[in-house]
């Protein structure tokens, strides 16, 4: 199932690989869509808090993998 991996970014090659298995083909190619270029925004206090409250329950079911 291959749902039941999780990967971090710096893991692409084992995701590719177990994604080539899983579908029994030869190479998967995940292409790389970011632009090197990096706006930074500010976060309000609320915002942040809110994000925080939306992913919170994610963090405490995979903390044990990040």
């Amino acid at each position: 199932n291959y749902f039941s991996h999780i990967f971090k970014l710096n893991q692409l090659d084992q995701l590719c690989k177990t994604l080539e298995s899983f579908f029994n083909v030869d190479k998967i190619k995940i292409p790389h869509l970011q632009t090197g270029k990096t706006k930074k925004i500010e976060l309000t206090k609320y915002q942040i808090e809110k994000i925080q409250t939306i992913y919170k329950n994610d963090y405490i079911l995979l903390d044990k993998f990040l």
